[in-house]
């Protein structure tokens, strides 16, 4: 027999919630470099985006407890 019990309410969050941090991660990201210089350097932003998008990666390869 097998221990495992299936999703539960908690690892679909945590599932659903780091996907849309990826989502936002690589759209920050995307954008960033895409964007014309203005009054503040777009390119500033692009480790952020990316710090974003790994966080929302972890959160979707995390195990549950």
């Amino acid at each position: 027999m097998s221990d495992e019990e299936g999703m539960t309410l908690g690892g679909l969050a945590t599932r659903l919630f780091g996907i849309i941090i990826l989502v936002l991660g690589l759209l920050l990201t995307y954008f960033s470099l895409k964007t014309d210089i203005g009054l503040v350097n777009p390119r500033i932003f692009t480790p952020i985006g990316l710090a974003v998008a790994l966080a929302g990666g972890l959160m979707l390869i995390a195990k549950e407890v």
